[in-house]
């Protein structure tokens, strides 16, 4: 199956024909959720960790992918298999071969879901053009985009289900404009501190304002200190935030 858009990938995780394979990549909220959809479907929500494998790109060995993929479920249906970033920087070419024929040749019993949540390199790109070909002949990619989902209305679900807060249309608009540099995360996290400041049922501008302010007053003194430790990376992303 070629690379999917969100639409097409709600709409195949909704028939739950799954395929053995996935890819996500791009807007970590979207990465977080569609893993963590996936892996309640795969393993019915089991809280049992039995058929549950998780790598990173620290602890990533070749060989101990393969036998992960290869041990039968004890209590599910099917084996989870999730892998968070590629460490594609470090593996050398036999590496990326062998990657290739693993996911090529993936158990029934078994799914895989990478979640990459680290840009590539230069580097990495030219290496992951191979894997994409296997990835995409043999599974799902789809690269989020925050364009993919609205916001604003993504504010008004979470400030009800997860703080039992009423968020208005245009207070939430309020904040993505004031947030405006933000990933979906991002607001997440902003949506979360001024919940929390809020008191009433309905969140107030004036709770909105006060969290932000706050914010970039914080700011304000981060910056000279991220300047005086020659720290420029940190200057910059401080700087552009201040401006916008």
């Amino acid at each position: 199956m070629p690379k999917i858009t969100l639409n097409e990938l709600k709409k195949h995780i909704s028939d739950k024909n799954l395929n053995k394979v996935y890819f996500f990549q791009g807007e970590e909220y979207l990465i977080e959720y569609f893993e963590e959809k996936l892996k309640n479907i795969i393993i019915k929500k089991s809280k049992n960790d039995f058929d549950i494998n998780i790598f990173n790109s620290q602890n990533l060995n070749i060989e101990n992918l393969e036998n992960a993929l290869e041990t039968f479920p004890i209590i599910s249906e099917k084996k989870c298999v999730i892998i968070h970033d590629l460490p594609l920087e470090n593996w050398s070419a036999d590496e990326i071969q062998k990657f290739i024929e693993i996911i090529s040749d993936i158990p029934d019993f078994s799914i895989l879901i990478i979640s990459n949540y680290s840009e590539f390199s230069k580097s990495a790109k030219i290496k992951f053009k191979k894997i994409e070909k296997a990835i995409i002949k043999n599974g799902i990619l789809t690269n989020f985009s925050k364009k993919d989902i609205d916001p604003e209305k993504l504010l008004i679900k979470l400030a009800k289900n997860e703080y039992d807060k009423n968020l208005s249309s245009d207070l939430a608009k309020l904040i993505c404009n004031s947030c405006a540099n933000h990933s979906l995360n991002g607001l997440k996290s902003e949506l979360k501190k001024i919940c929390e400041f809020e008191n009433n049922k309905t969140i107030s501008k004036n709770a909105i304002e006060v969290v932000i302010k706050s914010k970039l007053k914080s700011k304000i003194f981060d910056l000279p200190k991220a300047i005086f430790s020659k720290n420029m990376k940190k200057s910059f992303e401080l700087l552009n935030d201040l401006i916008n």
